[in-house]
């Protein structure tokens, strides 16, 4: 039997608090590339003065741009390793060091990068036929980086292997996503709407024109960012859990009635 929407959520909880050190220091990790990516916004264009320019494009932009596709890429490949880790920590396997962790993750960046790039095609061509289609196309397919990550199979495998789990019971993974997904996401909300008051405060209370505004805006994106990423294990691990024990259950086919011999 499916594992129940209940069982999903605890299963979650207790996966991150039984490993929260090494989940939260994954998390850090992820953070970081994308931390810099909001520091080189900020800071670019005070070093690098709007007259240097590419075309009519500003040198700093430019700049910007190559950064951003850079550290977004290793924020990527240390997700991916963050996905293995999860895994390992749900299944019982030993787990490796950060080191060792992050350099296996390197032999499936390139074949789960092209999975999330087609699976991201897919859905969107499914939104423009109709929203329908996009959401069908979305759940199919919603395990697909998982599968190239965790069970190292190629992109077109990947998302047939993933649409192969959710035929036959479409509704069941769809709950089992969704309100889990909306409880989490609540959660994530109420924290994010708590720390951003006393931000927004200051803020509102700081000159628009100074540096010092600049640099509290840069701390408070950064501040929501992390705790945002700090909670995110726990709708990944959803993920993975379900993706998990649809492996160990999967739908029984109806045999086919033996043909009577004349």
């Amino acid at each position: 039997m499916l594992i129940s929407i209940s069982e999903l959520i605890l299963k979650s909880i207790a996966l991150y608090k039984n490993n929260a050190k090494r989940f939260i220091t994954y998390s850090f990790l992820i953070f970081v590339p994308g931390a810099f990516i909001t520091i080189f916004s900020a800071i670019l264009p005070i070093l690098i003065p709007e007259r240097f320019t590419l075309g009519i494009i500003g040198a700093s932009y430019i700049i910007y741009i190559l950064l951003a596709i850079i550290l977004s890429f290793v924020s990527f490949w240390f997700s991916l390793a963050f996905i293995r880790v999860i895994t390992k920590n749900y299944n019982g396997t030993a787990v490796g060091t950060m080191g060792e962790e992050i350099h296996e993750a390197k032999a499936i960046f390139w074949p789960s990068f092209w999975t999330y790039i087609l699976t991201g095609l897919a859905v969107f061509g499914g939104m423009l036929l109709l929203v329908i289609p996009g959401i069908i196309f979305g759940l199919w397919f919603a395990f697909s980086i998982y599968v190239t990550a965790i069970d190292n199979k190629r992109p077109i495998q990947a998302m047939k292997t993933s649409k192969q789990l959710v035929d036959g019971r479409w509704w069941k993974v769809f709950w089992r996503i969704l309100i889990p997904s909306l409880v989490f996401g609540i959660a994530i909300i109420i924290i994010q709407y708590i720390i951003t008051l006393p931000l927004e405060y200051i803020l509102e209370n700081t000159n628009p024109q100074t540096l010092l505004y600049v640099t509290w805006g840069v701390l408070a994106t950064l501040i929501i960012s992390l705790c945002m990423l700090f909670l995110t294990p726990l709708i990944t691990s959803v993920y993975i859990i379900l993706y998990t024990e649809l492996k160990k259950h999967p739908l029984q086919k109806e045999t086919p009635p033996a043909t009577l011999a004349k």
